[in-house]
């Protein structure tokens, strides 16, 4: 679109005849040059004469609403507003803005126009204005889809970063805070205001130079993010432990570390809990001198007790994820694997015998009982066995019972001695009488 019509620019200057052909001239490049400059801007411009309804318009309106050429020559302010609120999304408002202008001319108007083809155009009418009378309106269109656009995009990320996580922004070369979130002032207790203020070993103090050198480098070294592990002093003076992940990128054309925190202080408490629980039960289950052995439902073991250890020949490290073929004569493992595939499919107790060949060669007869373990969905995970070594006792059981049939044994003759003797007895005795 090289030109607009005749009528869409604006009116020629009355020039007298008369006056010097060098003034006219001159008349005529100011209007020509006053048509290209409004031609050249981005903004579409729009005038509208009130004294007689004329328009004028430049090339940036006509591109901007899509006016065809061919129906430039046409165009009134009545046709030209029709042919607007074709392109609009809702042509009522857009009548509503022009009853607007027109209700009150001398009033300036800002305003946004949502576009059919989902752009937004921003519509600014100023009043124009001669020897302090209104004379008519000049009407700007801007496109500032891609503005809005940009807005909604930043306002959302500033939504994440105030309602993400701790996360700080650090100066790389003065190692000053340039930025805190909320959650990263909560976390250390100071106002956005003191953060702003802060050197990094306000509150870190575990952070030095040898530390910044090792992420300086790994950074440079193409790292995309550094996590680091340290200790932040709050502003109460307690300390948090904390994971940080670092990562380099550049902000008002300086270099500035983003560093997102995350407070592992109760993670932390709850696995030195968790560990001195474990500790606990390890040597309690130690100082047991019965075997103790927990299995996953493949039959690995899971874990035992160094009395169970010490019967399998191999260390507690050792025996986690093996199965009992590794540990034991094949017998005796697969009695003790159909044992623990009947617990679990049954899920429940099951108790057997077991002779076991000893480290040192010897047999030694275990009474063991294995029982499922539940997890918190009630789903059979594993089992539990304990066994304890009854070759003693059962030694001494069959004493007792030889002992028994010895003493049984020496009464039966007894009586029998006594009866035999009582009728050798009584038969001399009848022949005496």
């Amino acid at each position: 679109m090289d030109r607009v019509p005749h009528q869409s620019t604006p009116a020629q200057p009355n020039v007298d005849a008369s006056a010097p052909a060098d003034e006219l001239a001159q008349l005529r490049h100011a209007h020509a040059l006053l048509v290209s400059t409004l031609d050249a801007t981005h903004d579409g411009i729009l005038t509208l004469q009130y004294s007689d309804n004329s328009i004028y318009f430049n090339i940036r309106f006509a591109e901007m609403w899509n006016i065809p050429e061919e129906r430039l020559a046409d165009l009134d302010h009545i046709t030209l507003a029709e042919f607007q609120s074709s392109q609009v999304r809702v042509a009522q408002e857009w009548f509503a803005l022009i009853e607007r202008r027109r209700s009150n001319p001398d009033a300036e108007d800002l305003s946004l126009i949502e576009m059919k083809d989902g752009r937004v155009l921003e519509r600014h009418v100023i009043p124009q204005r001669s020897l302090g009378k209104t004379i008519g309106s000049v009407i700007t269109f801007r496109d500032i889809t891609q503005r809005l656009r940009y807005e909604d995009k930043m306002l959302f990320n500033q939504q994440v970063l105030e309602n993400s996580g701790p996360m700080v922004w650090v100066d790389r070369d003065t190692l000053v805070v340039t930025y805190a979130n909320p959650a990263a002032c909560r976390h250390l207790g100071y106002s956005v205001a003191e953060m702003m203020q802060l050197h990094v070993s306000d509150f870190d103090p575990f952070y030095g130079p040898a530390e910044n050198q090792r992420v300086v480098d790994a950074l440079d070294a193409g790292q995309g993010s550094v996590g680091i592990s340290s200790r932040h002093r709050r502003k109460d003076g307690s300390l948090r432990d904390v994971d940080l992940t670092i990562f380099l990128t550049e902000h008002t054309d300086r270099a500035v570390y983003i560093v997102t925190i995350k407070d592992v202080t109760e993670l932390k408490l709850a696995e030195l809990a968790k560990k001195r629980h474990d500790a606990t039960l390890e040597s309690l289950i130690n100082s047991i001198s019965d075997l103790i052995f927990y299995k996953d439902r493949d039959g690995r073991y899971i874990s035992c007790n160094t009395a169970y250890a010490a019967v399998a020949g191999r260390p507690v490290a050792e025996i986690r994820g093996l199965t009992c073929h590794d540990l034991f004569e094949p017998k005796t493992a697969q009695e003790m694997e159909a044992r623990d595939d009947l617990s679990i499919r049954l899920g429940r107790e099951q108790s057997c015998e077991h002779w076991i060949r000893m480290p040192d060669g010897e047999m030694a007869l275990y009474d063991i009982v294995v029982s499922p373990m539940w997890d918190e969905d009630g789903e059979r995970q594993g089992l539990l066995g304990i066994s304890r070594n009854i070759t003693e006792r059962r030694r001494a059981e069959e004493e007792v019972l030889r002992a028994k049939e010895i003493a049984e044994e020496a009464t039966r003759m007894k009586s029998d001695f006594l009866a035999n003797m009582s009728h050798e007895i009584r038969t001399p005795m009848n022949a005496i009488i």
